[in-house]
């Protein structure tokens, strides 16, 4: 009837056909901030102050994504994965970063919050490098490393690694592509030589 609304919620607008856009009028939800979401997560998952303000800050102002990661181990995973990925102290280990993305495969269902995870890492490398607040980083608490990353690694090879990461996910969870070769060859990647011949 006349009185019945539908409501689409889509994060790709983009996606959708013209014919269901020209339809619809457009609604923008602004995040919720991150304050607020670290607040309801020490009051609902009893999380302390420093993982409530972390897991606030990877669920960029959504309350529901937050309430995902709390319940996921991603807090007690961050590290291993960051510094298998990206740590100094790996890069250029391709064994060990092959077997890492053999393991990574096999948890498909986790694997969009792992690359999250790695995406805000490096967004917030680009943050130090452009003289941020600490209070604006997601991962306020490792702001030495991510200072010392910041200084041996371009801003253009920073933008570079999180597209790579961004395609390495189309190509998975879109093109059906192989899991485990396309996390070899992200991994791989990620652990190449920068422009001046440096490890990056």
């Amino acid at each position: 009837g006349q009185d019945t609304h539908f409501v689409l919620v889509s994060d790709a607008a983009h996606r959708l056909l013209p014919t269901i856009v020209s339809r619809c009028q457009r609604v923008r939800f602004a995040p919720l901030p991150r304050a607020f979401v670290s607040e309801q997560l020490m009051a609902e998952c009893e999380l302390a102050p420093g993982d409530a303000e972390l897991v606030a800050g990877l669920a960029e102002g959504s309350l529901g994504n937050a309430i995902t990661l709390a319940k996921s181990d991603i807090l007690s995973d961050r590290q291993h994965y960051i510094d298998g990925v990206d740590g100094r102290a790996t890069l250029g280990d391709v064994p060990d970063r092959l077997e890492l993305a053999e393991r990574l495969a096999k948890m498909k269902p986790d694997l969009p919050l792992i690359l999250h995870l790695l995406r805000t890492w490096y967004r917030d490398v680009l943050l130090v490098q452009a003289g941020a607040a600490t209070r604006r980083l997601v991962h306020q608490d490792r702001v030495e490393d991510l200072q010392q990353r910041a200084r041996t690694v371009s801003g253009a090879e920073v933008i570079e690694r999180l597209e790579r990461i961004n395609d390495a996910e189309t190509r998975i969870f879109e093109q059906n592509a192989n899991a485990r070769l396309t996390l070899e060859a992200l991994l791989v990647r990620l652990a190449g030589k920068s422009m001046n011949g440096r490890a990056a």
